[in-house]
């Protein structure tokens, strides 16, 4: 009914592929044998008819179903309105009318269970196939099944047990087994997986992508003494962060401060979004039952502020995130960790005390062994741990540091944390924070990473919020900003559209080539999507 192909070309100009499932294309999880939903009106007059007669509907006698999408979207609107149109001319007695709701309306009726049919987008916590199948899919877990009443017994066993399995190749035979269930049982229509194109001056070097990434990463990010300003790299976006305590932070903008400041035990490998590998560990190893990982830890490593790195730093970091347990932060994710959701419950429930925390602690959901050694216990197997461990809320902060500067109490943010970033490993510091600029300094000490390669060469990065989009464009253009995030509907000014039109290849202007580097596509981990609600 709706011209997926059309949708992408006219609305996204080219910018998105056609997703075939919940999992997306370049994840763990991806079956590109599963078959994507196709155009043909001719078939969904058919069904719809048949559909309308079952019913008592007709051209006569219509039923109008509603179509909801948030305030401000316009691809979604184009998008809800080409579907509207699809049918309303088919004139099978059944309407669809497109509503717009102001985005706090929009969430408050999905919560609600009032939406017919809703135009919606997910992007991932951990990069995981289980971040999108328990959300879409879970009829008693799931995000949307628990609004939109999506229940199929076998899939529900199914995610469960493919979050328990450590075979990586029996646990994609059960993501596909999954995900051929759902494309016949519909309970979406996956509209499309966002590619973008990032946009920096000639004179950058060693800039890379990896999906899995909040942003940019600067520290293989080199720029010439002959360009402007050699010592800092300026960059132009939108947003700005919420906090920078990677204990409570949960967007984009704060994650890209906390992935170049902070590190975690295990990261990804280069711009590899399957591949994660031991960072601040150095490596690790699991039980027969699935239930406990034992790490070991790199040595020699020091935080910003002089403290060492060690499994002291591991066991606070992580229990410190539990107990601080933002209801709307990423703290859930650490859920599997022994007894961590029950005390994450009490907590949100608002009557959590000392002793139910000392009470968790003497479960020991994480030991130390030894100064480089840490055991994480879990409540039940999960094989996404890894990747939970590689997100930035699992940072591992300087105990001293911390402590130093408010210390943790039991749901409540730390102030100081919220708005200071000077407490990890990372190859930058957060030197400043006013509204609208975030200047990063480089750290003199960085250890190197894993294989001692990585040496941040440009002392500063200045992030700057501009929101006017032809600001950033003229800015890229005259060389005041090095790297700048340009919509869909500028590409035509700096790329040759014909040529991304036909195969999704990257060619800049003539009169720009010498100045600007394009790179793309680039895949995005993000699926947008038409929800069906069952209680209709």
């Amino acid at each position: 009914m709706l011209s997926i192909t059309t949708y992408i070309k006219e609305v996204l100009k080219g910018g998105a592929i056609q997703p075939n499932g919940p999992v997306p294309q370049g994840m763990f999880g991806y079956d590109p044998t599963i078959p994507k939903y196709t155009y043909n009106l001719t078939k969904a007059k058919e069904l719809l008819q048949a559909v309308a007669k079952d019913y008592g509907f007709s051209p006569d006698n219509p039923i109008t179903i509603k179509l909801y999408y948030n305030t401000g979207n316009a691809a979604r609107e184009k998008s809800c309105l080409l579907l509207a149109s699809a049918i309303n001319n088919l004139n099978v007695g059944i309407k669809l009318e497109v509503v717009s709701l102001a985005w706090p309306q929009y969430l408050a009726m999905l919560r609600a269970k009032k939406l017919p049919i809703f135009f919606l987008g997910w992007a991932p916590d951990y990069i995981d196939p289980d971040d999108y199948l328990v959300p879409f899919l879970h009829s008693e877990k799931g995000t949307f099944p628990i609004r939109t009443s999506y229940k199929n017994p076998e899939v529900d066993r199914l995610v469960d047990l493919q979050s328990q399995e450590l075979d990586e190749a029996k646990r994609f035979q059960i993501i596909s087994q999954i995900q051929r269930l759902v494309y016949e049982d519909v309970p979406y229509l996956w509209t499309d997986q966002p590619v973008g194109i990032h946009f920096e001056r000639t004179w950058l070097s060693g800039w890379y992508y990896n999906p899995a990434f909040a942003g940019n990463y600067y520290a293989t990010i080199s720029k010439p003494k002959s360009a402007t300003n050699p010592d800092v790299i300026y960059v132009e976006t939108i947003g700005e962060p919420d906090y920078v305590d990677p204990a409570v932070d949960y967007e984009t903008a704060g994650g890209e401060v906390l992935q170049n400041v902070y590190e975690t035990l295990f990261w990804f490998n280069g711009s590899s979004a399957t591949e994660v590998v031991p960072w601040l560990a150095e490596s690790y190893s699991v039980s027969s039952d699935g239930l406990s990982y034992t790490i070991h830890l790199r040595k020699g490593i020091y935080f910003q502020d002089g403290t060492p790195f060690n499994a002291t730093a591991v066991q606070y970091s992580l229990e410190r995130a539990v107990i601080i347990a933002d209801p709307d932060g990423p703290a859930w994710m650490l859920g599997p960790i022994k007894g961590a959701e029950a005390l994450m419950e009490k907590i949100w429930a608002g009557n959590a005390t000392q002793d139910d925390v000392d009470a968790w602690k003497a479960q020991k959901p994480i030991e130390i062994l030894d100064t480089y050694t840490v055991r994480i216990n879990l409540d039940r197997p999960y094989a996404p741990l890894p990747k939970v461990l590689a997100f930035t809320v699992a940072s591992i902060v300087s105990p001293s540091y911390v402590e130093a500067h408010g210390g943790v109490q039991i749901g409540k943010h730390n102030e100081w944390m919220d708005k200071n970033a000077e407490a990890g490993t990372g190859p930058y510091v957060l030197e400043s924070w006013t509204p609208g600029v975030i200047t990063l300094r480089r750290n003199p000490n960085y250890w190197g990473g894993p294989n001692g390669n990585i040496h941040p060469q440009v002392e500063r990065v200045i992030i700057k919020e501009v929101d006017d989009p032809n600001t950033r464009l003229t800015d890229l253009l005259s060389g005041q900003a090095d790297m700048a995030y340009i919509i869909r509907d500028m590409w035509p000014q700096l790329i040759d559209m014909n040529k991304w039109y036909a195969n999704q290849t990257v060619v800049v202007l003539d009169q720009y080539k010498n100045d600007i580097r394009a790179v793309g596509p680039l895949p995005t981990f993000d699926i947008d999507f038409l929800g069906f609600n069952f209680n209709y």
